[in-house]
């Protein structure tokens, strides 16, 4: 139920996607012979090989390595070799010098991580030489919204809030679930869809949420459609890409993700679009060619209105709901010397844009959703600090002044800046080593959305630079001008992780070494520092 049509996923190259093999779309795929489907071709590895299908860019060797095996989309045929299916073994992808046997005796085999090819032999799946099959887990029934008290903090300048209370984010971002389909969750989500990548990809944000919410976390970034593809478009025309009213089973998806939510007191940033917009990579014309929606005022009113709008006045009152997210790194889209986003196609629709379009586009998608309820809150996922501050020369160019500027409308604005950092940028506008202060941006919350394990000058354990920061002289209190250093805890967003599987340096979990920072703060400041906690 996502709209398209076999012809058109035939059309996008999709036929020999696992989600497309027979029955599916046979005739599309030419299958059909004598009006009899053809057999799919199964891919059965050879000696058992490492078959990778995604078009990501990554490799069997890295997901494994990032403890991926166990997920859905890993499943075999799916990396056999390097997820260690070539019989039962105690396979263990970690480099954290434990072993299958220490694991097993600290009774970690039930973690999510620890998951069938890990650890078959010391966790006793093993039959006949074979690991057992792995249960899967069962999606849980979405439920109608209800008041939530959500853990807050109180005593404390400059927060970000959420009904009128402050509140320190602690989270993960998820760019895309069990199937590693950038941009299509949103379409797999609808509960009344009972197809296997639906019931996946349900089951999948179940227990995520369930992971965040059990280890202390209250947030979520949710990539909706960031390249575009999940889009629908006013008869399938992708020449004038006027896109077509939200879909039945959009809005059921959505509010499904917001009934996790309320259930899990986890609170859900929802970014939209990305500078994958613009960002061709030949995967076929409904994904980041999308150029039109930021220059051609017809495409980009048909987005504003069949799209934003409903969907904000379907759930701007949701408890769970935090805040949208106009767009994630947009520089990368930018011709000013920022951009890095690609266009194999050389076409008009994947081409770069200027800042003001940037700018403009943001204040007309804040506009629209301030418009209809002003206490939803907006932000931009900036790329650095370069862009959203005023130190060292650089401009903060999504300061309420440049992007009424840049479109006119004074309720167009963001109600907190979200910043990213990784280590191969710029010092000097590295928060884990500056305060708050040293940007020169403090009219908002801060929050920051990506930012790796390890941050330079962080060493092994980078919560003691965290604390270290927020416990630096301010006379005004314990955190002061840097409350808003909050987390988005992943290694890199493209990177397909379930909380809380990322495992540090140190050999501890985020659990651990995250929480540990939150503990410490809540020690040494009192209980008004971080109620949630």
């Amino acid at each position: 139920s996502d709209g398209y049509s076999c012809a058109k996923q035939a059309a996008w190259g999709k036929c020999s996607e696992s989600f497309m093999q027979s029955p599916v779309c046979d005739y599309s795929c030419g299958r059909c012979s004598a009006a009899t489907p053809v057999a799919s071709p199964t891919i059965v590895p050879a000696a058992c090989s490492d078959n990778y299908p995604f078009k990501d860019g990554y490799t069997c060797a890295q997901q494994a390595a990032w403890g991926q095996c166990g997920m859905s989309f890993m499943q075999s045929p799916v990396c056999d070799k390097s997820c260690g299916r070539c019989g039962c073994t105690d396979y263990y992808p970690f480099s954290d010098g434990h072993t299958c046997a220490q694991q097993a005796s600290w009774g970690q085999c039930g973690q999510a991580w620890m998951q069938s090819p890990v650890c078959d032999v010391s966790c006793g799946r093993c039959v006949a030489g074979n690991p057992v099959a792995f249960p899967s887990f069962a999606p849980m029934v979405a439920s109608s919204p209800s008041t939530v008290v959500y853990p807050t903090c109180s005593g404390l300048t400059n927060m970000l809030t959420h009904n009128g209370k402050s509140i320190f984010l602690s989270g993960i971002n998820i760019a895309w679930g069990p199937y590693a389909n950038f941009g299509q969750d949103i379409n797999s989500m609808d509960p009344s869809c009972t197809t296997s990548v639906c019931t996946s990809t349900r089951s999948y944000f179940t227990t995520l949420f369930a992971s965040v919410s059990s280890s202390g976390g209250n947030s979520v970034r949710f990539f909706m459609h960031p390249d575009g593809s999940a889009l629908p478009v006013v008869g399938g025309d992708y020449s004038k890409r006027i896109i077509d009213k939200v879909t039945t089973a959009q809005i059921a998806g959505i509010r499904f993700l917001l009934n996790l939510g309320v259930q899990h007191n986890i609170l859900v940033n929802i970014c939209l679009w990305s500078f994958d917009m613009v960002n061709d990579k030949g995967y076929g014309p409904a994904y980041g060619l999308w150029n039109k929606v930021l220059t051609d005022t017809t495409v980009r009113d048909s987005y504003l209105t069949n799209w934003l709008t409903p969907v904000v006045q379907t759930f701007s009152k949701y408890e769970s709901l935090l805040s949208f997210e106009v767009f994630n790194e947009p520089e990368g889209m930018l011709n000013n010397g920022w951009g890095w986003s690609t266009c194999n196609s050389g076409t008009a629709d994947c081409a770069k844009v200027d800042l003001l379009t940037a700018q403009k586009f943001a204040n007309l998608v804040a506009s629209t959703i301030h418009t209809i309820d002003s206490t939803v809150k907006v932000t931009v996922g900036s790329w650095s600090y370069k862009a959203s501050s005023n130190v060292n020369g650089y401009t903060d160019v999504w300061s309420d002044q440049s992007l009424i500027s840049a479109g006119g409308k004074q309720n167009g604005v963001l109600d907190y800046y979200q910043i990213h950092f990784y280590n191969g940028f710029d010092q000097t506008v590295n928060p884990f080593s500056n305060s708050m202060a040293h940007f020169q941006a403090l009219d908002k919350p801060h929050v920051i959305g990506e930012f790796e394990n390890a941050p330079t000058g962080g060493g092994s354990k980078f919560y003691e630079v965290l604390l270290q920061i927020v416990m630096e002289e301010h006379g005004g209190g314990c955190i002061a001008q840097v409350v808003a250093l909050a987390a988005a805890v992943t290694l890199n967003l493209r990177r397909h992780l379930t909380f809380p599987t990322w495992r540090t340096c140190d050999s501890s979990t985020v659990t651990s070494w995250w929480f540990e920072l939150i503990a410490q703060l809540a020690s040494r400041c009192g209980d008004d520092l971080i109620q949630m906690y």
